[in-house]
């Protein structure tokens, strides 16, 4: 049975032995694992399904919630800082999901917390202190079914208005291994295809269909439920059921903290964090 998930650890583990067109490589800071996925190939891409590119994922080596440590929210903005590099001078922030579904809120529940300042003049910024800040603007376009509008429709829309030279994805996962489930981060420079882990993909967001370059962050939050249960019902349809863990309100909101306080620094590399962190 074809189960799907988002997380490269998870959809590359046997390929990376196999091919040359991926590599894989592994980390340990203290008790945080930083594995490094990269798709070489187009050919490898097309065989797994996935965009060409990095994915760094980052979870507890004694499968404990990853957000109880300290030091996750510097090790996540220590690579995304890499990832975004020169990139960002006007930043796009967009949070995937639906605020009315626990697991799914992430990206909006995160995005809320971003610090916005492309709408902020240079006098204003002077005078709390923030001479070189970065503009940044951030969304959570909510979904298909509460707006009609595909997401790319709007991401491609507000692109066009805001032109950032950098759009960064916010987003809910899908994950095979339970353990995962809340308890991993994975951050990426391929952009995404919203759904896909669920089974529900749509519109591809990346530099190939908004030439933009995109990076996207994540929590897996749900897996198939095919994964525990069988039965006929589920065998006909295995996206059609899916598990979440019962502490899912916990997680997001701790998650979505740790994740915009990571790109809250990225972004702006020249604010005192402990300023940034009361501004937001």
């Amino acid at each position: 049975m074809h189960l799907f998930s988002d997380l490269a650890i998870e959809f590359a583990s046997d390929k990376s032995k196999q091919s040359s067109g991926i590599s894989k490589t592994e980390d340990f800071f203290e008790d945080i694992k930083v594995t490094t996925v990269k798709i070489l190939t187009q050919k490898v891409a097309e065989e797994l399904g996935k965009p060409k590119g990095e994915y760094i994922s980052f979870e507890s080596k004694r499968n404990e919630n990853i957000f109880d440590f300290q030091n996750i929210a510097d090790l996540i903005t220590e690579n995304l800082s890499k990832l975004i590099g020169n990139l960002s001078r006007t930043t796009l922030v967009v949070g995937i999901g639906n605020t009315e579904v626990t697991p799914d809120a992430l990206g909006p529940k995160t995005a809320s917390k971003i610090f916005a300042t492309r709408h902020l003049d240079s006098m204003s910024l002077q005078q709390f202190g923030l001479g070189k800040i970065k503009p940044v603007a951030a969304i959570s376009p909510g979904v298909l079914g509460q707006t009609g509008i595909e997401l790319f429709e709007i991401v491609k829309s507000v692109s066009a208005s805001v032109k950032p030279d950098l759009i960064i994805f916010i987003d809910a996962l899908a994950a095979n291994e339970v353990s995962r489930l809340g308890s991993c981060v994975q951050i990426s420079n391929t952009g995404l295809c919203p759904g896909s882990g669920v089974g529900n993909k749509r519109a591809e967001l990346s530099y190939k269909t908004l030439g933009i370059p995109c990076i996207t962050i994540g929590v897996p939050t749900v897996a198939n439920a095919a994964l525990f249960i069988k039965s006929n019902e589920i065998e006909a349809d295995p996206c059609r059921y899916i598990v979440t863990p019962r502490e899912i309100d916990r997680i997001i909101e701790t998650a979505s903290t740790v994740l915009s306080n990571a790109i809250n620094q990225s972004l702006q590399p020249y604010v005192d964090r402990e300023l940034l962190s009361l501004i937001v």
